[in-house]
């Protein structure tokens, strides 16, 4: 870290680590939309027609999050948000033909869902 960051008294080690929070969200959002809409649903819409390719992309973006039900089960709401969101973003990506917007959106989506349970 920079000397000038290190001794600035305004700057604290609850605000550095919330930075990097922000940025891991916003990376791993990204990261998220180039996996599943970029690469997957490009390919299983192109396979399969937008109807069942989409709704693939959705369900495959939803497993890796299935995990948090092995917290609490009291979050299986949270799973079928994840299903719609992916759908929709898969939507934008089929109607823009990038995933950029979704990217855009789904980076804001998990910033504020931070802030709201934080």
């Amino acid at each position: 870290m920079p000397a000038e960051v290190v001794d600035d008294p305004g700057v604290t080690v609850a605000r550095v680590t919330s930075a990097g929070a922000v940025v891991g969200v916003a990376l791993r959002a990204v990261g998220e939309e180039v996996f599943f809409r970029g690469l997957l649903g490009g390919v299983l819409v192109r396979r399969l027609g937008f109807a069942r390719g989409n709704l693939l992309q959705a369900a495959a973006f939803v497993v890796p999050h299935l995990a948090l039900l092995r917290i609490d089960a009291g979050l299986w709401p949270i799973v079928v948000i994840q299903f719609t969101a992916g759908y929709a973003l898969g939507w934008l990506r089929h109607r823009t033909g990038t995933f950029v917007p979704g990217a855009v959106v789904h980076v804001v989506a998990n910033i504020v869902a931070g802030l709201v349970t934080a």
